[in-house]
């Protein structure tokens, strides 16, 4: 996952172009709780222009991978599209969050919408761009 600080209009300043980070979570020896082990946390890693790239094609392929699920698929629980598309922690549970992030960012697109039920679906647009998808991966293996 990855952040950008920017200067903001708001707050006097001199202008600054964007800066990049990489948000990762671990664990470190220098943070412990009072028994002794570690605590999670979160880090911020500077990262280059091309990292940055790098990090937002990922981003665009997981959510070309829930469009395509999402049609062929339709009605599958957070949980079971985590499971097929093989996002699971560390200990094997199912990464629901990262599916429910992606779904949110497509519904900001208008990709998808909740239906009455409050069950996520494809709309007109996503379907549309689901079938891109599909296209271009069947055109990048006859390549």
């Amino acid at each position: 996952m990855a952040v950008q600080l920017h200067w903001h209009r708001k707050i006097r300043g001199v202008d600054f172009g964007p800066i990049s980070f990489e948000l990762k979570h671990g664990q470190t020896e220098r943070l412990k709780d009072s028994q002794g082990p570690p605590i999670w946390t979160v880090t911020a890693r500077p990262i280059s222009e091309d990292e940055q790239t790098r990090l937002d094609e990922s981003g665009h392929s997981d959510e070309d991978r829930v469009l395509v699920l999402m049609q062929e698929q339709p009605g599958l629980s957070m949980a079971k599209m985590a499971e097929t598309l093989n996002w699971t922690y560390a200990n094997g549970e199912a990464n629901k969050s990262k599916v429910d992030r992606i779904i949110r960012a497509l519904a900001k697109q208008k990709l998808v919408t909740q239906n009455y039920r409050g069950n996520w679906q494809l709309t007109e647009k996503g379907t549309e761009a689901a079938d891109f998808v599909k296209a271009a991966e069947k055109a990048a293996e006859t390549i």
